[in-house]
């Protein structure tokens, strides 16, 4: 990248945010607009509803045999068998080879001496906080609000205010919820400003109010952790087995080695466990996904699994690395993916095929409630209604699942019931819609700037869309088809 290239692509970035900050300059937010979507976002619906669980409608369900086998003829490939493979193994494990690993006490004292950082803990500082948040977009009057809210609670901290308790109240970090407790924290885990401050302070002090990225802060430092390193004692069993597993690795490959080349010599496993005498494992049928409890912890080792069901009937692996050891593994039989037939499988079908056909009358049911109502435009005499609370279009719903309540507030100027049952899960759920009304929150200065911001982004990209948008049609575009060659 050239000189000029590289200027000439500052100057093109500098240029296009010249021009957006330009064009954004032009982005009016009407205050009316604001009003609507906060009336909007407030809104509250009341709703009748009733469930019509599918568990509910299992019983009613007979079981007709030429029914239950067309529904098996069409849903068979979902009770398909993974293939089954029946493998035969040797293993050599590095635990067998240990004692000629060798590994002194000053190897030790020497590994430890080397990766001392590893076993080093830096000082930390554990710390609460009240955060009051702004953002890019933020205006200078929403800065120096936010900056104004903190100033008053660090006056109220001042005069001996509880720290947990105003974080609580006041925070707007995720945070507030444990009265502003951070945990614990070294250097570098924290923006600069924040990490600065904190471990500027005292245990037990309050910082002033401090200006990051993610807003203004008030910090108490609640203990400090002084820097502690884990002696010789305390790791060197755990040194040790690593560098005699180090050790190790190479003088058990070599045994593996060894073998391989003396199966490749003998033409198969099976002559060289005949001439050498070595023990070869046999393992009965089983899937890769579920290998058998009872087996050697190897048959359950997943490179081991994964080298040997990628092989064929008749293939011997390569080395095996594995946890534990190494592996040479042999395919001695296939039984390939299959279908099982019916009778095989026949208590698991059946209740599968009654939990299937509940969802179907559960459905049905819900849907000829449905018309009854919308035909006769109240609720059906012979279906029990529970009723809501009044619901806001986003957070808890109660007993009312999300989808519903979505589906309620989509139809909030229609005819009040759903234009069909609405499923969830394996149940089918309807409703009524019995009233509306404007939220009882009042409107929130957070709140309000918020969706202001949301708003105005938005408008502002619009905007940028159609002026772009009209670039391109009044621009004169050709493609050079040389190039495309």
């Amino acid at each position: 990248l050239s000189a000029p290239i590289f200027e000439q692509g500052i100057e093109n970035d500098l240029l296009i945010s010249r021009m957006v900050a330009v064009l954004g300059g032009f982005t009016v937010l009407p205050e009316q607009e604001v009003r609507n979507w906060l009336s909007y976002v407030d809104q509250e619906v009341k709703i009748g509803f009733a469930s019509f669980a599918s568990a509910g409608y299992v019983p009613q369900v007979t079981i007709d045999e030429a029914a239950l086998a067309a529904w098996y003829e069409n849903a068979g490939e979902q009770y398909k068998l993974p293939p089954q493979f029946k493998l035969q193994y040797l293993f050599f494990a590095f635990a067998d080879d240990l004692q000629q690993a060798g590994v002194t006490a000053e190897a030790v004292k020497q590994r430890y001496q080397e990766n001392i950082a590893n076993y080093r803990t830096p000082e930390q500082r554990r710390a609460r906080h009240i955060l009051f948040k702004t953002g890019e977009q933020d205006s200078p009057q929403t800065r120096a609000g936010k900056r104004q809210q903190a100033e008053q609670v660090l006056a109220e901290l001042g005069k001996g205010g509880d720290f947990a308790r105003l974080a609580r109240e006041l925070s707007e970090d995720t945070s507030r919820d444990k009265g502003g407790d951070l945990g614990s924290f070294s250097r570098g885990q924290m923006v600069p400003a924040f990490e600065e401050a904190a471990f500027a302070l005292q245990k037990g002090e309050v910082s002033g109010i401090v200006e990051t990225p993610f807003g203004y802060h008030i910090i108490k430092l609640e203990d400090i952790i002084a820097e502690q390193t884990r002696p010789l004692d305390e790791v060197a069993a755990a040194i040790r087995s690593e560098l005699e597993r180090q050790a190790v690795k190479g003088v058990t490959f070599k045994r593996a080695s060894t073998a391989y080349e003396d199966i490749i010599r003998a033409g198969s496993l099976a002559k060289y466990s005949a001439a050498s005498g070595a023990k070869v494992t046999t393992t009965g049928f089983f899937p890769q996904a579920a290998p058998p409890a009872k087996a050697d912890a190897v048959v359950r080792d997943q490179a081991f699994l994964q080298a040997a069901f990628g092989l064929r009937k008749g293939e011997l692996s390569s080395i095996v690395e594995t946890a534990d050891g190494y592996g040479i593994v042999y395919v001695d039989d296939v039984r390939e993916a299959v279908v099982p037939k019916l009778d095989e499988i026949r208590a698991r079908v059946v209740a599968d095929f009654k939990g299937a056909k509940g969802v179907e009358l559960a459905r049905a049911a819900a849907e000829t409630a449905l018309k009854t109502a919308r035909e006769k435009k109240v609720w059906p005499e012979d279906v029990a209604r529970q009723e809501s609370d009044y619901l806001k279009r986003s957070g808890p719903s109660g007993a009312v699942p999300a989808p519903v309540r979505d589906d309620a507030f989509a139809r909030l100027s229609a005819d009040g019931f759903p234009e069909q049952a609405i499923a969830v899960g394996t149940d089918y759920f309807i409703y009524q819609i019995l009233d509306t009304r404007p939220g009882k929150n009042p409107e929130s200065e957070a709140q309000r700037a918020n969706l202001e911001k949301q708003l105005l982004v938005a408008r502002e990209n619009k905007l940028m869309a159609d002026w772009l948008s009209q670039l391109r049609s009044d621009a004169k575009i050709w493609t050079n088809s040389e190039m495309l060659k």
